[in-house]
């Protein structure tokens, strides 16, 4: 018969050593740039808003250049969620009939904090917290360009044949986030806004791993009942 070494832990203790050692290791490298909404419930929806690292021009009237370019950025980081990602801009027609938001999805931006509590109250002229931080979760005070007023209705928009483009200020809480003022140099170089689908809301990493620790230990302290029975 196996007789557990004086020498060591006894087993229980080991085992919730070792969970607890995983559970530290994996929040920690589970920790990502990007801080993910940390109050919704799981299984619950929301968006994410960034403003992207990378800068362009505004020569280009279609749309779906602007989609590629802010797709391209989130691509750059893996810790962003897997989903489609959309311009938050206007080429001539309503930016959210383009980068679309939705009632009782609230939108976050990649620190984590709440810029709108639902999608109508992203188009408008209070955010809760500014768009301002990159595909990274990195601060970043950047003139985007939008082509639009903030509700979402063209402005002087993205396209080569327009005198001026709108721009906004990415740090910014009232209406200057999307119409910050213009620029009749369409070939200087900006960010952009992108905004994604609905993402749904999954525990992290380390909540799995504490979840393993209570049932190991408590799986434990049933068999070592059992046996002195």
């Amino acid at each position: 018969m196996f007789t557990w070494p004086q020498s060591l832990p006894a087993p229980r203790a080991t085992a919730c050593a070792i969970t607890a050692y995983l559970t530290v290791i994996l929040s920690t490298t589970a920790q990502a740039t990007v801080i993910p909404p940390t109050e919704l419930a799981p299984g619950s929806q929301y968006q994410v808003a960034f403003v992207t690292k990378n800068a362009r021009d505004a020569f280009s009237g279609s749309v779906a250049t602007y989609n590629s370019f802010v797709s391209q950025a989130a691509a750059q980081n893996t810790e962003l969620p897997a989903t489609t990602w959309w311009a938050v801009a206007s080429t001539g027609g309503l930016a959210q009939n383009n980068a679309k938001v939705y009632e009782n999805i609230p939108i976050y931006n990649t620190a984590g904090q709440l810029v709108a509590a639902n999608g109508s109250d992203f188009y408008s002229a209070t955010h809760l917290a500014p768009i301002a931080y990159d595909q990274f979760g990195d601060y970043l005070f950047s003139q985007v360009w939008t082509g639009m007023y903030p509700n979402g209705n063209p402005d002087q928009y993205l396209d080569f044949f327009l005198p001026t483009t709108t721009y906004g200020v990415s740090d910014r809480l009232d209406g200057t986030w999307a119409r910050g003022g213009a620029s009749s140099n369409r070939m200087e170089t900006r960010s952009l806004y992108g905004l994604s689908d609905p993402i749904v809301a999954v525990p992290e990493p380390s909540t799995y791993v504490m979840a393993l620790a209570g049932l190991a230990c408590g799986g434990y302290s049933m068999w070592r009942r059992r046996k002195r029975v």
